[in-house]
């Protein structure tokens, strides 16, 4: 069996095993506790309880003290979205308090609370400070349980973690749920004070936040500890109508003459299916891989950290647009410039899935792709919180043949995807999925899916977080000519419902100093890929 083969009923009993078996092994391998929060969970998901939309104002009126999105991904209703950030230096406990009270008071849908009763769930607006505070008589080193100091190379770099949550407890120290149930609160701001550092942990829905929403409400948290002002917030675009019928507006989106033979993946229809069937098969099949990895059917995923040096992934993306140039007739195809992104995704897959045996079975990429571009845009002085991603489906024909594939085309069918999907029939067609969808489960799925072969990778390389800056919260006052205050390292999560773990995953972000970080979920012989 192959390290990303999931066990599933199909597998152990053929085609026509029905759930009644499933659940068997469901309350047989877990206490009968598991089980009913199992079934609790799954009925609160889908509760047919009638929508309410409210009629709310357009973003240059009175800010709205409760939104139901008209236009979002279901897929990540029920996620939930962790940031922790490392800084150098004890910041002061009361500092912070007072910070996140004033974004509050400023931004009062932070002080709100999610309701999960509504179709699509609500947002309320409120005067909530969910702040904690702790302070432990240790230094980072003895403390945090992730060494991400890296010593100047030109090849990646490898570093263990604690699995599960481990690590990052260290920031949400009681910000997790029990199978990673939705929290109420849309805000949550956790403070370890360390002897040498300071941990800060950011909680939000996932509903609410995409990762460029949730950068924008640590910056303005890190505004207000330095004295600054923050941006206005805003009502959200779909205030008023659903996203789909803003893009029938004025826009001015790229055209490119790029074709792909599986452009149809990237229309919704082609990644994701509606309804309860395909979600419990999703979950059940995600689940039964949690299972038989305890069993040993399956082998068990890990995560760690992969350091990748600024300079070695420029020198990969210059020698791949090196070797487009030299095999592609340009009379035919006009060459994209290839991103960095481009780079390391393709890196990470080709090695993650060199030790599989290949086969004729295709492969695909989940790819988080966000479409807040073709929105209407604010004023330079204002923002708005909201979740404008979804996912392309970017598909291969075969392992065998992504196998052999060089990194350049690799990255080359990245690149085209990701410039086929700024089309706005392509945008469109998938908002309106997402709002004929809105009060349903959706999970990925779609012809020649194969759920064992579908990666998922989300870039939060966009975001700043290590140019952020804390110095002015300092206890004792700044001090000049230091790095103390300083974001010196991220650790992003994003929960899934159920407790469930995706591999091969990765979560790509900047490490302030021209390199990459990726927080990569992998089973034995994906790892075995990368340290071949």
């Amino acid at each position: 069996m192959d390290g990303l083969s999931m066990w599933s009923p199909e597998k152990a009993w053929g085609p026509s095993a029905g759930s009644s078996r499933f659940t068997f092994v469901i309350m047989h391998l877990f206490d009968r506790r598991f089980f009913l929060s199992f079934t609790q969970q799954l009925s609160m998901l889908v509760t047919n309880t009638h929508l309410q939309y409210f009629e709310g104002s357009m973003a240059h009126h009175e800010p709205i003290t409760k939104y139901s999105p008209k236009t979002t991904n279901p897929v990540a209703k029920d996620l939930t979205v962790f940031v922790g950030l490392v800084v150098s230096g004890v910041l002061d406990i009361g500092v912070l308090e007072s910070a996140a009270r004033e974004l509050v008071e400023q931004w009062q849908m932070l002080g709100g609370t999610l309701i999960r009763t509504t179709k699509s769930f609500s947002l309320v607006s409120g005067d909530i400070v969910d702040f904690e505070s702790r302070t432990i008589n240790k230094t980072l080193q003895t403390y945090f349980p992730v060494d991400f100091h890296v010593e100047k190379s030109n090849i990646p770099t490898y570093k263990a973690q604690p699995q599960g949550n481990g690590a990052d407890k260290c920031f949400h120290f009681d910000s997790f749920r029990p199978l990673n149930l939705l929290p109420k609160n849309l805000l949550t701001v956790r403070v370890t004070c360390l002897n040498d550092a300071t941990l800060l942990g950011f909680r939000v829905p996932h509903h609410f936040c995409d990762g460029e929403s949730v950068y924008h409400v640590i910056k303005a948290f890190r505004d207000i500890v330095a004295g600054q002002k923050i941006k206005t917030l805003i009502n959200c675009p779909d205030v008023d109508q659903p996203l789909s019928l803003l893009l029938g507006k004025e826009t001015k989106f790229p055209i490119h003459e790029f074709e792909l033979d599986d452009a149809p993946y990237l229309h919704p229809r082609g990644k994701l299916l509606a309804g309860i069937g395909p979600w419990v098969h999703y979950v059940g099949y995600a689940i039964s891989r949690m299972i038989g990895a305890k069993i040993g059917i399956t082998q068990k995923s890990e995560e760690k950290l992969i350091h990748l040096p600024g300079a070695l992934v420029e020198h990969w993306r210059t020698e791949c647009q090196k070797e487009l140039e030299q095999t592609i007739d340009q009379t035919i195809m006009r060459i994209p410039t290839l991103s960095k992104l481009d780079i390391i995704t393709a890196w990470f897959l080709h090695t993650s899935l060199s030790r599989v045996p290949g086969d004729n079975g295709s492969l695909d990429l989940m790819y988080n792709f966000s479409y807040r571009f073709a929105l209407p845009s604010s004023a330079p002085n204002e923002v708005y919180l909201k979740n404008t991603y979804y996912e392309l489906r970017i598909h291969w024909p075969s392992l065998s043949s992504f196998q052999t594939a060089t990194l350049a085309s690799l990255a080359l069918r990245i690149r085209t995807s990701v410039l086929l999907s700024k089309q706005p029939e392509i945008i469109k067609s998938n908002l309106e999925f997402q709002e004929q969808h809105i009060t349903e489960l959706v999970a990925p799925g779609g012809k020649d899916m194969r759920l064992g072969f579908l990666p998922f990778l989300s870039s939060w390389a966009a975001f700043e977080y290590n140019a952020l800056d804390f110095s002015m919260g300092l206890k004792g006052g700044r001090k000049l000519g230091g790095d103390e205050g300083r974001v010196v390292f991220t650790l992003p999560r994003v929960a899934l419902p159920l407790g469930i773990m995706v591999d091969p995953l990765a979560v790509v972000l900047k490490d302030g100093e021209g390199g990459y970080w990726l927080r990569a979920n992998l089973s034995k012989m994906g790892w075995e890929g990368h340290l071949q």
